[in-house]
């Protein structure tokens, strides 16, 4: 019902996020000097990722089917990367048990849905002269996959911010960059 804080224990719903879960939990008991930087559906224009496929369905299909009752925030690696970059400095300097150190979520903002986030990708493709096919909001139960999802995967960011100066980034700017790497600029912002 609230996006997660660091202090909720975790409660994975599959072997992924179990995997993960321990990882954190072995990186933090290893060492005090440690950071874990928890983030959520995490896209780029490399590899395979949400973007991508949508962008692929797009061009396969007049009509895309996306499931609109889970919740998150998308995260571009680039702006990952970057806030990765801004906390070293300070890592460097601080002391063992200084705040600094621990797990942080850092996430894209605003929240939005699996259904929001091919919608806005579609839109934006669609400027850049991509196809634009139909989009159908769906329930995960009308998706079943092997891997389970969480419902509400929502992070709050609060903390990164607060001991690191580190605000989230908006997803849609990321997702723009990323879509001018993979399409070109949209109509209207060539250089």
């Amino acid at each position: 019902g609230s996006p997660y804080l660091e202090d909720d224990p975790p409660n994975p719903v599959g072997v992924y996020g179990a995997t993960k879960a321990e990882g954190e939990r072995l990186v933090l008991a290893a060492n005090p000097r440690s950071v874990v930087l928890r983030t959520a559906w995490l896209c780029s224009p490399h590899g395979s990722n949400f973007v991508r496929t949508m962008l692929r369905l797009a061009q396969e299909r007049e009509e895309l089917r996306v499931v609109a009752d889970q919740h998150g925030a998308p995260t571009f690696a680039d702006d990952l990367a970057e806030a990765a970059a801004r906390l070293a400095p300070r890592l460097v300097a601080a002391p063992a048990g200084d705040a600094s150190f621990g797990l942080f979520h850092l996430c894209g903002a605003p929240y939005t849905t699996w259904h929001g986030f091919a919608r806005e990708i579609l839109d934006q493709a669609a400027r850049r002269g991509h196809p634009r096919p139909r989009l159908v909001p769906i329930a995960t139960a009308d998706y079943p996959t092997r891997a389970r999802r969480p419902p509400d995967g929502r992070l709050d960011c609060t903390r990164i911010g607060l001991v690191h100066g580190i605000a989230p980034a908006d997803w849609r700017l990321s997702l723009a960059r990323c879509l001018d790497v993979l399409l070109g600029p949209a109509e209207g912002n060539a250089p």
